[in-house]
């Protein structure tokens, strides 16, 4: 969009102002979606995983259990 927007001058969006604060922005943005993809949805998946299991067994958490939900929870 910045490319489209600048007609290729993308130097012109990084002067000071208004413009700066939008390409600032949007790099903000990318960075939390690659963050997302790559560390919030799998440790979510694994956080999932173990609670299926949870519930499975139906008797109290294992201390390795709770050990690993506790550094996922951590993490995310």
């Amino acid at each position: 969009m910045l490319w489209r927007l600048s007609n290729g001058n993308l130097a012109s969006w990084f002067a000071p102002g208004y413009s700066a604060s939008i390409a600032i922005g949007s790099l903000a943005g990318i960075i939390a979606l690659v963050s997302g993809h790559l560390v919030q949805a799998p440790t979510a998946k694994k956080l999932a995983r173990i609670g299926k299991e949870l519930q499975a067994a139906g008797g109290p958490p294992k201390p390795e259990q709770l050990a690993e939900v506790a550094l996922l929870q951590k993490r995310l």
